[in-house]
């Protein structure tokens, strides 16, 4: 059986790990372990994946065909016509020009692979409505969401990837969107700490605590992350914070009361080297951490202890049941959340955690790792193509090849 996926959706860039979401393109990028050189690779506002028991091609620059270019493309590098279709859109990437011209792109070709006796399958990365019409239609409100709703009335499945999103789309299309846990974008380094200090000039084995913060400046709680890194300060007073991120100047203008190590925005690699170099991290997000955050995902990925803060309205029930090392607390809670972040620094100052590390490394393979949830989703036909694409030594050639010079 083969697997064709049509996305608008943008590659994963350096901010990868600063943000929110996901698309299957994304997922695809994580299991391939192929995330820093497909983001530099893949141009143009669409692209289609095509994934099958030999292959995972890429098409470049498909807004420029005409439809019939493009499923000639398709049938020429499949032996048939995709059993599954999958339309991954991204209400948010690139012009609302180019989201309508998307749209109707994906109607054509779901319209072609439905008639052949294709099944067709429906993501979209954000709920539209929370997103806004202004920003998400820019005048072309009604032929968007007339191409969404038959093409959510047209496919078997639809996914999102955050509960908020999956909820608010249900209720939007009058069909059930499920919940398609996101997987983290940051590799999963299996260094020890004190080899991973190492690496990075640092001593192995300090007295001190060495505290992590990543993210944009503008979606942190200032107050709740100069409280937790007083609170640190306190039980060790040759405490440093390592941040990660674009932000550091800002950080540097707030008077933060730790030692400040700025690393920037490395790529992937080197925040995973990092995340295993810290102590803990403290992530104290304004809106609250929710379980498409990739700085938290990260964090599970490398056995790293973290603590954040909870949205409003609660734990984003995607997490369940929470292991040892990872504390999510109600941001209004300051008692609480300070009560956490003393415990994780007391738990790190007794040395490293092997057993808590193993705990949330456990607890994000079962839940969140690429590999189980492609196949909770595709089943044995994603298991094989999983396998497949992941013995791959070599990328595809692109479908639309140019001329050599």
């Amino acid at each position: 059986m083969s697997l064709a996926i049509l996305s608008n959706a943008v590659p994963p860039g350096k901010a990868a790990p600063f943000q929110r979401g996901s698309s299957l393109t994304r997922v695809l990028l994580a299991l391939s372990g192929r995330v820093e050189a497909e983001a530099a690779e893949i141009r143009g506002p669409l692209s289609v994946f095509v994934a099958q028991p030999s292959a995972w091609l890429r098409a470049d620059g498909v807004s420029s065909l005409r439809f019939r270019d493009a499923g000639g493309v398709l049938a020429a590098r499949l032996d048939e016509r995709p059993k599954w279709l999958w339309i991954d859109f991204d209400p948010t990437a690139g012009s609302a020009r180019d989201r309508l011209d998307f749209l109707r792109l994906a109607g054509t070709v779901a319209a072609s692979v439905e008639a052949d006796g294709g099944a067709l399958g429906l993501a979209i990365a954000e709920d539209v409505g929370a997103i806004g019409e202004s920003m998400f239609f820019s005048g072309r409100a009604f032929s968007c969401r007339r191409i969404l709703q038959r093409l959510a009335e047209r496919c078997s499945r639809q996914i999102s990837f955050s509960t908020m999103a999956a909820a608010g789309l249900t209720r939007r299309f009058r069909r059930r969107f499920e919940l398609f846990p996101v997987p983290s974008l940051i590799p999963n380094s299996s260094l020890s700490q004190g080899k991973a200090r190492s690496e990075l000039g640092l001593e192995e084995e300090g007295q001190d605590l060495l505290v992590g913060v990543v993210g944009r400046y503008g979606t942190m709680d200032w107050d709740l992350l100069h409280a937790g890194l007083r609170e640190a300060l306190r039980l060790s007073p040759g405490a440093r914070v390592l941040y990660m991120g674009p932000d550091g100047q800002q950080l540097r203008g707030r008077a933060i009361p730790l030692p400040l190590l700025d690393a920037g925005t490395p790529a992937p690699s080197e925040i995973a080297l990092r995340l295993r170099a810290v102590d803990l991290m403290i992530l104290p997000f304004k809106d609250g951490g929710r379980a498409d955050d990739q700085a938290i995902l990260s964090c599970l990925c490398n056995g790293t202890p973290v603590v954040a803060t909870a949205p409003a309205t609660g734990m984003d029930p995607s997490f369940g049941p929470l292991p040892e090392g990872f504390n999510i607390v109600p941001g209004s809670e300051l008692g609480a959340y300070l009560e956490a972040v003393e415990s994780a620094c007391e738990r790190a100052l007794r040395g490293p955690g092997r057993e808590i590390e193993e705990g949330l490394r456990a607890y994000y393979h079962n839940r969140f790792s690429a590999e189980e949830v492609w196949r909770r989703f595709f089943g044995a036909t994603g298991e094989k193509i999983v396998v497949e694409m992941l013995a791959a030594q070599t990328t595809s050639p692109s479908l639309n090849p140019q001329p050599e010079r």
